[in-house]
């Protein structure tokens, strides 16, 4: 992000750079995010590497329950927000990143469930564990939808690919 407010704001610096070098750096800088500043957008890769941290450092904690409602909340948090601000150019990118969120929210939500049980030393029995297999089926049918979805965007760009050959080729 130094670099970034640097480079835009022609701060002067050690390294002397080129215009052409500039427009390059802010170009990768602010790859596919929307040019907003109000709502902090050209920050989102910096936002997307802090969720990452954060969920990480959850690991740490040695409490399941207490790990899953944080993580659980934090997973909210980071849906809200990217339902609010909608960072990317392409829409469609916005929704893919959405859906993904929202799996993540679920999954943690499921989670929950599961380490409230566990960590009250709670063994499924009788009626519940029809609950406890649904649970599982839930997680399982998301790790499909992650897959397909993965599948599914590899598709996409392996068409895009041979679109753009195929007009440098005419060209």
């Amino acid at each position: 992000m130094f670099i970034y407010d640097s480079v835009k704001s022609g701060v002067e610096s050690n390294i002397k750079l080129m215009p052409e070098t500039s427009s390059a750096i802010i170009s990768v800088l602010q790859g596919p995010y929307r040019e907003d500043e109000k709502h902090m957008t050209l920050y989102w890769e910096a936002m997307v590497s802090i969720r990452r941290l954060m969920i990480t450092a959850m690991t740490l904690v040695s409490n399941a329950s207490i790990r899953m409602m944080v993580v659980t909340a934090l997973s909210t948090a980071f849906l809200y927000q990217h339902i609010h601000l909608y960072p990317f150019q392409v829409k469609t990118s916005n929704y893919i990143e959405g859906l993904s969120l929202s799996l993540l929210t679920l999954a943690s939500v499921i989670n929950l469930l599961k380490a409230s049980f566990t960590d009250s030393g709670v063994v499924p029995t009788g009626p519940s564990i029809p609950f406890f297999k649904g649970l599982e089926l839930t997680e399982k049918l998301f790790v499909l939808i992650i897959i397909a979805y993965i599948l599914l965007i590899e598709v996409r760009l392996r068409k895009q690919n041979r679109q753009r050959r195929s007009k440098s080729d005419n060209v």
